[in-house]
């Protein structure tokens, strides 16, 4: 005798239908391991579709709405896509002095002067009751003083006493060469109290530059505070 769960059944609409067999003993379509296979696939091609929007989804986002209904304008673009940029024609900035020029020329430009000077056969009398001597201080005071802001890099707070060690140094050797220049010149001579003018000069002007920048600096801290 056969069971009932393997004769065929009728369909609704009439006759046997081979899907209304009923077997208790056949296996699933798929597991649940190909369906969670197939759910995370479609879930990908979700996405993609989403990071890659097709023509006819950028066509949407350009339309024109009146009384003929919505119809496109542009084709292929998107709002989000379209920039307004403004063309600045290129002007030509200035080249920036370089460091070693900006710092060193005004010093090197000093010394020409002075020895200028001191190629001259005559030179003229100090005004009032200067000497010769108060000439050579303030001279190479100044210098100095540019030689210290040569060194420093032109920053008050690089002012340490090594730097102003060695603008005394380079302004009084200096001194120096400028004085043995003078024995090539007619009318002039090699005088030994120029040399300590000069150098004295030399340590006044490193001096005040110094003097001013410990006391700019205390006056900032002081502000902060």
């Amino acid at each position: 005798m056969r069971s009932s769960s393997s004769m065929p059944s009728t369909s609704r609409w009439g006759g046997n239908s081979p899907w209304s067999t009923v077997d208790s003993h056949a296996k699933p379509l798929c597991s649940d391991a190909d369906l969670f296979a197939l759910r995370v696939r479609s879930v990908r091609r979700v996405d993609a579709r989403g990071r890659a929007p097709t023509v006819d989804a950028w066509r949407q986002d350009v339309r024109r709405y009146g009384r003929g209904g919505a119809h496109s304008r542009l084709a292929d673009a998107s709002i989000s896509n379209l920039t307004f940029t403004r063309t600045v024609p290129d002007t030509p900035s200035p080249l920036p002095l370089t460091p070693f020029i900006s710092l060193w020329a005004p010093v090197l430009a000093y010394m020409a002067m002075l020895f200028g000077f001191s190629s001259l056969s005559t030179l003229p009398e100090p005004p009032g009751q200067f000497s010769y001597y108060d000439v050579h201080l303030a001279a190479y005071a100044g210098l100095s003083a540019l030689t210290t802001r040569a060194l420093a890099k032109g920053r008050l707070r690089n002012i340490t006493r090594g730097v102003a060690i060695g603008a005394i140094a380079i302004s009084s050797v200096y001194g120096v060469s400028d004085e043995w220049h003078q024995l090539f010149v007619p009318g002039r001579a090699f005088d030994i109290f120029d040399i300590v003018a000069d150098a004295t000069g030399s340590v006044v002007g490193a001096s005040a530059v110094g003097a001013w920048s410990i006391i700019r600096r205390r006056f900032e801290t002081r502000n902060v505070l």
